[in-house]
């Protein structure tokens, strides 16, 4: 390695096969960087009671007031003064179209005038939902043609041309990608259209509002399938505001960057920048308990305003109940149901003080192992605090704060007097013990952390496909003084080139089979360590550092196929084709099956272009004769231009009047083709080697006229590890069974009168063999399930009951479609997984790890009848 340069000269770096690129003497021209945009913050001293409003971070999802107003003298009254003395001024809630509009054409707005006047009355900024369906829908809220789409519109016009000025900020619906709120079936393109429609009347109506969109709720992470499809559709333009929720109840600080960054990175794919709001976010008691309720509560808010999140509504203030332990988000809260004051409302207090009004730089990266930490500012004093804290629950970690030469000042959140150091010369170095609270040190010396804070690889992660280029840039905060910034050296894989004069990177166009290996999971990461100078001339320091971004390795195109079973019963596939570029592309449309390693073209569509950035939905023309032919476990795939689907998996099912024998012994089910659960690319979690041999799994299913029947042959090197309850078999060696009985589906959330997910285990913490019904929550206590143990593993083979099921008076003949899936769970003694991530594996024949909801990424069965 060459020795560090003074200087870097505007030079391209091309960095090599997993090595160290390292920058040469050049110029004496220092490197181009970009200043970071941040909002000019201003003191809250300084500001009208409006101006303070709007320039706060700090929300909650808190009095109801629009949902309960015959208890605004009591309840609701009671939680403005939670929320005034919380320090927070902005509420969020529904302002519901039924009650607004009961009758088509006919309005009523007295209850949101009282809120709206209750809400000014207090001081309190309401940030209202536009939603759900009208009062004379019939047993949907999602509107589902032209007519209803026109309908929720005029009540936008209605609605926001009567309050225009008195609320800035306004939710295209809520969590429209969930049937709670978005009924019978969420749609995504009709979400897109009614957005589409409902953004000019809205300007309209109000020029200065702004609409908030897509408000989506957390399906494991945030849903970016949703959110692709809507960009897909065309919404980029019809919104203000990237608005999302999420609710985890553990550590954030290595998830929640990295969503932040992936949501970030699917908006600029799309040539979106809006800023993002969270508009929902919890931590459950229950989960945790009170005082990690209270540590995952600030740690959350202070990660993601680091991160540049615009604002933050809490969910909840107050419990839902106190004793519903089995409801995760029935303590939420807070406050108790009861009244009482939880660790949470008073470390959320001290958060608010802390930080609101104030500048935030960043997220400090490089203060230790398991050390967190947050830079802030005071704009009226231009003293700088350190959040720190360090991510192990319940454990203390030493560190060595840098301070300046005033008083420093240290202000615990969980509770209890604030420390105070006198004045000294500087530097100075105050020793902390680092807990799971946030602690606020003031007095900090900002050029200590001021780089850590303020100089970032922008940004932290991009989606780009083969041969482009794309931005990469270091930026710098403002606040550093006369900064200069020197690469030292890269990391990153072989044809990866890094301009960072020029603050773009590019992606080879193709790969040599060596550059190949290294590229694979297409989640290549390049490192910069980083020089940087900066401070008056009478006090120059320089830092080294670390950045990193993550590349994510797309495709030009984006080609999605699924097949379904329409309401009628008619076999459909359809083919969703985004050209991610900005170029046409050119090619024809392919139906390809592969079955016992022969491939085979089922239909060709005539050729086709696709405009740049132009997305397609097609219908493909299958017929029932195609699927009838299938003697063996296929996979079909659809592509295009050279790419190609995710293939889709198909197993012929046993249908017949005869029925096996349940006991663990398999031999009757020879001769049927199975689903296998055997290749690295069906794995949804692992922490560890694995092979087949350790993990896999060949899965068959049978039916009778009154009977769904199951096997599994199951290899695995420490077979039948399951002490859990039945509910959290998964936990351990267990198999999970998809079937939809009305066949393949395209919709995203299981009906579950017809879908279900069941497992079935050879142990349990309560019991022998067991099969268990997620969604009912219950063991099938008339299920029949045996198990053996075989040389290389052990076997499951499960009888249950259709009437069981509620499905026993569906026709089953030759040819019917069945949505199938299978998951094998594997956990082994002594396996080990980080913090917030479940040990072991699980092993997935066709779908994702939502299967347990979405049945839109199932296989299909086919039923043989013999």
């Amino acid at each position: 390695m060459l020795r560090r340069s003074t200087v870097l000269a505007p030079c391209l770096l091309i960095l090599a096969l997993l090595q160290t690129a390292c920058v040469g003497k050049g110029s004496q021209a220092a490197l181009n960087y970009q200043t970071k945009s941040v909002p000019v913050i201003r003191p809250a001293a300084e500001l009208s009671p409006a101006e303070q409003r709007a320039q706060s971070r700090f929300a909650l999802n808190g009095t109801k007031l629009f949902h309960i107003p015959e208890q605004i003298d009591g309840l609701v009254e009671q939680r403005f003064g939670w929320l005034e003395d919380l320090g927070v001024h902005w509420d969020r809630i529904d302002l519901w179209w039924h009650l607004v509009e009961p009758r088509d054409g006919e309005w009523d707005f007295s209850r949101a005038d009282l809120a709206f006047d209750t809400y000014e009355k207090h001081g309190v900024q309401w940030y209202p939902i536009l939603c759900y369906g009208a009062a004379w829908f019939d047993g949907h809220t999602g509107p589902r043609n032209d007519e209803e789409m026109d309908q929720f519109v005029d009540y936008v016009r209605q609605t926001v041309t009567r309050y225009r000025g008195r609320a800035p900020y306004w939710s295209m619906w809520n969590e429209p990608n969930i049937p709670m709120f978005w009924s019978p079936e969420p749609n995504p393109e009709a979400y897109a259209e009614l957005t589409k429609r409902v953004y000019p009347v809205f300007k309209a109506a109000d020029p200065d509002a702004k609409l908030c969109a897509p408000v989506l709720a957390p399906l494991g992470t945030w849903d970016r399938k949703f959110t692709e499809r809507l960009y897909q559709a065309g919404i980029k333009d019809s919104f203000d505001v990237f608005d999302y929720h999420y609710y985890r109840s553990h550590p954030p600080e290595r998830e929640v960057p990295r969503e932040l960054a992936e949501i970030r990175a699917v908006m600029a794919r799309y040539g979106d920048r809006k800023p993002i709001w969270i508009s929902e976010s919890g931590v459950s008691e229950i989960n945790v308990g009170a005082e990690r309720q209270a540590a995952y509560v600030v740690r959350n808010h202070l990660i993601t305003l680091a991160l540049g999140v615009e604002k933050f509504f809490y969910f909840d203030l107050q419990n839902w109940y106190d004793d519903k332990d089995d409801v995760w988000d029935s303590q939420l809260g807070l406050v108790t149901a009861s009244g009482t004051k939880k660790p949470a409302y008073f470390a959320y207090r001290t958060m608010v003080a802390e930080v609101d009004h104030h500048d935030i730089v960043g997220r400090c990266e490089g203060l230790g192992e398991k050390i967190e930490g947050v830079l802030l500012r005071d704009p009226a004093t231009g003293e700088y605090t350190l959040a720190v804290w360090q991510t192990e629950d319940f454990q203390t970690r030493t560190i060595d704060v840098a301070c300046g030469a005033g008083e420093v000042r240290v202000v615990p959140t969980e509770g209890g007097e604030p420390l105070t150091f006198k004045a000294a010369e500087a530097p100075r170095t105050l020793v902390i013990d680092a807990t799971m609270y946030p602690a606020f040190v003031h007095g900090v010396d900002p050029m200590a952390y001021l780089p850590m804070a303020g100089v970032t690889l922008t940004p932290a992660h991009t989606i780009v496909s083969w041969g482009e280029e794309r931005p990469l840039a270091i930026e710098v905060h403002p606040f550093l003084e006369n900064p200069e910034v020197e690469v030292l050296s890269v990391d990153a894989p072989m044809g990866m080139a890094w301009n960072p004069t020029a603050g773009t990177v590019s992606i080879p166009r193709t790969l040599t089979s060596t550059m190949a290996v290294l590229w694979a999971g297409n989640r290549p990461h390049l490192t910069a360590r980083l020089a940087v100078t900066h401070g008056p001339p009478t006090d120059r320091r320089t830092v080294e550092l670390e950045r990193t971004a993550t590349f994510e390795i797309t495709s030009r195109l984006d080609v999605v196929f699924r097949p379904y079973v329409d309401e009628n019963g008619k076999f459909h596939a359809e083919a969703r084709i985004a050209n991610r570029t900005a170029e046409p592309i050119e090619g024809i449309v392919t139906l390809e099956q592969q079955s016992n390693g022969a491939r085979t073209t089922l239909l060709e569509l005539p050729r086709r272009t696709l405009a740049a950035n132009e997305a397609v939905t097609l219908e493909l023309g299958v017929t029932p004769e195609m699927t009838a032919a299938l003697s063996d476990t296929a996979h079909w795939s659809v592509s295009f231009a050279g790419v190609s689907s995710k293939p889709v998996g198909l197993a012929p099912m046993r249908l017949s009047d005869a029925a096996p024998i349940v006991d663990g012994d398999l031999a009757e089910w020879e001769g049927l083709p199975a689903m296998r659960n055997e290749r690295e690319d069906q794995l949804l979690r692992n922490h560890g080697v694995w092979t087949p041999a350790n993990a896999s799994v060949a899965g068959r299913v049978w039916f009778t006229p009154d009977t769904l029947f199951v096997a599994a042959d199951i290899l695995d090197n420490d077979p039948a590890v399951n002490d859990n309850a039945p509910h959290q078999m998964w936990r351990g060696d267990a198999v999970e069974l998809y079937v939809g009985f009305t066949g393949p589906s395209r919709r995203t959330v299981l009906d579950k009168s017809v879908e279900f997910q069941i497992g079935l285990a050879a142990r349990s913490s309560e019991t022998g063999p067991v099969a268990f019904w997620f969604h009912k929550d219950v063991v099938i206590e008339d299920a029949t399930v045996a198990s053996r143990r075989t040389p290389g593993g052990y076997t499951l083979e499960a009888a249950i009951p259709l009437r069981t099921l509620g499905v026993e008076n569906l026709a089953f003949e030759d040819g019917t479609l069945i949505g199938l899936d299978m998951t094998l769970d594997d956990l082994d003694a002594g396996d080990w997984a980080p913090a917030g991530n479940e040990p072991g594996r699980a092993i997935v024949w066709n779908g994702t790890s939502m299967n347990w909801i979405d049945p839109s990424g199932w296989g299909i069965g086919v039923l043989k009848r013999e």
